[in-house]
């Protein structure tokens, strides 16, 4: 309900320049699908958390094995430039918007 919100009324017209793709949108919806079925057995919300406890302290002794070795960095020169187009987009979609985001920063 509040991606609904997100996409349909605050980011109409995807003004904000946030790109998705397909199987991303999928995961998303199988995962609220999955705890809102799991929100029915669970009512008291007393075994999802235990759960979840579970699995980040198996991931944290299991760290070697559940992440990749490979940490990803960006130089500053690259995240400026990631920012850049992100701002041109959303610039391009809703300029007003965009002005009032910048305001006091000319």
């Amino acid at each position: 309900m509040l991606f609904k919100l997100l996409m349909r009324v605050i980011n109409k017209g995807n003004r904000f320049g946030f790109s998705f793709d397909l199987s991303s949108m999928s995961l998303m919806k199988a995962i609220q699908s999955y705890l809102s079925l799991l929100s029915q057995f669970d009512k008291e919300t007393s075994i999802i958390p235990r759960v979840v406890n579970d699995v980040v302290a198996y991931a944290e002794s299991h760290m070697d094995q559940v992440a990749d070795d490979k940490i990803f960095t960006l130089t500053p020169q690259e995240a400026l430039e990631v920012l850049s187009a992100w701002f041109d987009k959303m610039a391009r979609r809703d300029p007003w918007l965009m002005n009032e985001l910048t305001k006091g920063y000319n």
